[in-house]
């Protein structure tokens, strides 16, 4: 039963931070017109590939990348940027804490959003690590 939750929640989270529309852009090429969330592999044991795309806009972007668990503590900031420009970035999440404390097991949420801390999230991304 719980695998059958799990499963449930990544699909949900997928299709709560995916559509399919692009923009050209100049510099980078086809860029979706829209923020997108995705990671990799999920679930993880070691390491997680955190994917974020920013559409292109007239202004650079304010943005955080942040890891939470489940009780809404954030855990680690991957990306504090107050001039982001649009464009598909990669990040690496080593799984650890922002005191370079291993994470344990269990769930936690990407979350990409504005860069002040009242802004709402722009995306959620919920995320399984499993230790050996």
């Amino acid at each position: 039963m719980k695998s059958y939750l799990f499963l449930i929640l990544i699909v949900i989270g997928l299709i709560a931070c995916y559509k399919e529309t692009f923009m050209i852009d100049a510099q980078y090429g086809r860029i979706p017109s829209n923020y997108q969330l995705s990671a990799s592999p999920n679930p993880f044991s070691d390491s997680l590939f955190i994917t974020y795309t920013v559409p292109p806009a007239s202004s650079p972007h304010k943005l955080r990348l942040t890891i939470h668990d489940m009780s809404q503590q954030e855990t680690i900031v991957l990306v504090d940027s107050a001039s982001h420009q649009s464009g598909i970035y990669t990040v690496l999440w080593n799984g650890t804490y922002q005191n370079n404390k291993q994470a344990p097991a269990g769930f936690y949420y990407v979350e990409l959003s504005g860069w002040a801390y009242s802004d709402p999230p722009i995306c959620r991304l919920l995320i399984y690590r499993v230790v050996n």
